[in-house]
Order: structure tokens, then C-alpha cells, then sequence
């Protein structure tokens, strides 16, 4: 529980504490009415277009060089970033979830090699980087950035994780090499010529980030970095009308707590150890 508090950031679903019943406990986290990312990506009428796009990849980044970069020199390895592990707010921003696989690691890790297993349930095959696929109990940050490229293959590609892409992906690993980039090119085609111009920066970080080398991949810093200059790039007025077209075609569930039954933090015995 001090491991999820420790992630305090608006990129990252706010923990507030645990609660205990008879034979159950609970975990109280914030709300995030938007779904997954996953739902995003499947829902073929909701429109993502370059800078809906661009806006969404910036924030998990935000998150991600966030985690890795805790006060006191601590670094948050997240373990199982995919879409479905990325919530989002009523204002379609992006924040992290899911934290069962999230570990405490020193700043400066070094990969190990040990016999490969996949007992690991934290482990989401289409998305571990090839030295998680070795060795499921390594926790590096790198591993976090391979995943977020993979991500970032899922948003430009409109395609998530099923049976065909996880073993075609599993395949390229072993031969080392990037995600297929056929959709992403069909999407460019379609574009004018800015959008063109977000979508192959985009590609480039995410094959950056796809490295087979860990030590080759860019730390998250500096992918949030590169992401937020080529958002500042584009017109604000742009990015909020595409971001409203997309949450037109978007059903959110918004509890009203005059329609619902809800229970205050204040009565609740919440424990935060």
C-alpha cells in the first residue's frame, strides 16, 4: 500500500488506502469513468486522430517518467504497462493503473539472465520486453519502455493484443525485431501533411523505445520530454476540438453522488500502511 501512495501524480490513478471486511480487502482508488485505453483503441467510432493521439501517448509517458523517478532516488518499475492498465479521466487524459506487478528498484539496475519461465502472472506476453520473456522476475525500467513502445504501436496501429498479434509479436522478439508498421503506414497515407508529420515522430520514438538493447532505449524523461515538445508544437484551440470530437463518440458513466449510494472517505476506516 505505501508502494501505490508513493505515486502521487497527476498521471497516475490516486490510491487512498485499503479497507478490510470479514474475509475480503479492498483496495480505494480514485475513479476514472473514461474505461481503458483498450476500449479506446477497439472502439472503432471513437475518432483518435494524430494529436488525440499525441495528448494521450504524452500523458503515459508523464506517468511512467514520474514512477521511475520517485523522491529519495526511488524508481517505481510499473511491470505490466498495456492498454488495458491505462484509465481515463472524463477530459479523455490518460492515467496509469494496476499496479499488482509494480516494484521498488535501485536508480541503476543491470539486466540478469536466468532460466526463462512464464509463471509470472504479472507478465502480459504481447507487451514484455525480450529480457522479461528470459527472465520473468527481472524489474528494470527499461522493460517499462519497451512496453510503452508497444503501446504506442497499439494507439498508431489501432490494433491491441489478441491471439494472432501475440504470437506474430513473440515471433519478431525472437528475431529481433520492431513492430510491423504496415498499419501504421496506412494511417500516414490517409493524413495531411502535419498530422503526417506527429505520426512519424511518433513511429520514431517508438522504435527507439522498442530496442532490443535496454541500454539503448531513452530513458522516460526524455521521451516525455520529446512529447511534450512536439505537443506544445501544435495549436491548443486544434487539440481541444479533436479531443471533443473523440469524447462525443465516447459513453462515460459519471456517478452523481445525488443518484448513487456513495459512501465519504471520512466515514470509511481506511488503512494507508
Amino acid at each position: 500500500m505505501q508502494l501505490l501512495q508513493k505515486a502521487a501524480n497527476e498521471h497516475v490513478v490516486q490510491t487512498f488506502g485499503r479497507i478490510r471486511w470479514s474475509n475480503y480487502m479492498g483496495i480505494i482508488m480514485e475513479y476514472l469513468p473514461g474505461g481503458s485505453l483498450r476500449r479506446i483503441i477497439s472502439k472503432r467510432t471513437v475518432p483518435l486522430t494524430p494529436s488525440v493521439i499525441l495528448r494521450m501517448i504524452y500523458d503515459i509517458a508523464a506517468g511512467l517518467a514520474y514512477m521511475h523517478n520517485l523522491p529519495e532516488k526511488v524508481c517505481m518499475v510499473h511491470g505490466d504497462i498495456k492498454p488495458e492498465n491505462v484509465l481515463l479521466t472524463k477530459e479523455f487524459r490518460c492515467k496509469l493503473a494496476n499496479f499488482g506487478s509494480a516494484r521498488m528498484v535501485a536508480m541503476a539496475s543491470t539486466p540478469t539472465t536466468e532460466a526463462p519461465t512464464r509463471k509470472d502472472p504479472g507478465m502480459t506476453l504481447a507487451y514484455a520486453a525480450p529480457e522479461k520473456l528470459k527472465n520473468p522476475n527481472l524489474k528494470i525500467k527499461e522493460q517499462d519502455t519497451l512496453s510503452f513502445g508497444i503501446v504506442l504501436h497499439a494507439l498508431l496501429a489501432r490494433q491491441t493484443s489478441n491471439t494472432t498479434f501475440q504470437v506474430v509479436y513473440l515471433v519478431s522478439v525472437k528475431k529481433s525485431n520492431r513492430p510491423d508498421t504496415c498499419k501504421i503506414d496506412e494511417f500516414r497515407n490517409s493524413l495531411n501533411f502535419n498530422d503526417k508529420q506527429i505520426i512519424t515522430s511518433l513511429e520514431l520514438i517508438m522504435t527507439q523505445c522498442c530496442h532490443q538493447d535496454p541500454e539503448q532505449r531513452p530513458t522516460m524523461v526524455e521521451v516525455r520530454d520529446h512529447l511534450l515538445e512536439i505537443l506544445n508544437d501544435q495549436d491548443t484551440a486544434d487539440v481541444l476540438n479533436e479531443v471533443t470530437g473523440a469524447l462525443k463518440q465516447l459513453s462515460i458513466n459519471v456517478i452523481d453522488p445525488k443518484k448513487h449510494q456513495c459512501l465519504p472517505l471520512s466515514q470509511l476506516r481506511l488503512a494507508t500502511g
